[in-house]
């Protein structure tokens, strides 16, 4: 599905729920999750805020082995509409696609469970071989 809204994107407020989420369904959960957001966002609009993933915020099992510090950010975030808005806005524009989203989210991960695969699995459910394939075409050695 293509969407045809130049300058869209995700609030910072939206980014944060969407990197904290631990997405038990996968990247195809986060995939859906990004297109129900954009359909439903206002004709004119081209900014996912918070509100377009506040049901993220309700996760109550994060995995012990996320950051403190993300923590912190989530419980600091006064309008988690944002992130998300800022993503669709630049999905919109055409300056991001959904793989890119998937990479950055991917990306995050192997930064705050500093490449530890099994982790990542552990806390995600993203499939390891999808992460090994990932790893080596984002960190070529």
């Amino acid at each position: 599905m293509e969407f045809d809204r130049p300058g869209l994107r995700l609030s910072r407020e939206a980014e944060a729920l969407i990197l904290l989420y631990p997405w038990p369904g996968n990247i195809r959960e986060l995939e859906n999750v990004l297109k129900r957001a954009i359909v439903l966002l206002p004709p004119g609009k081209l900014v996912l805020d918070g509100g377009a993933f506040s049901f993220l915020a309700n996760y109550t099992g994060a995995p012990s082995t996320a950051p403190l510090e993300a923590h912190n950010n989530y419980k600091s975030l006064t309008n988690p509409k944002t992130v998300v808005s800022q993503l669709a806005d630049l999905v919109e524009q055409k300056l991001l696609s959904f793989p890119d989203i998937e990479d950055r989210v991917i990306e995050e991960l192997f930064r705050r469970y500093q490449g530890n695969i099994p982790a990542i699995v552990r806390a995600t459910s993203i499939p390891r071989d999808r992460l090994y394939r990932r790893k080596h075409r984002m960190f070529p050695s």
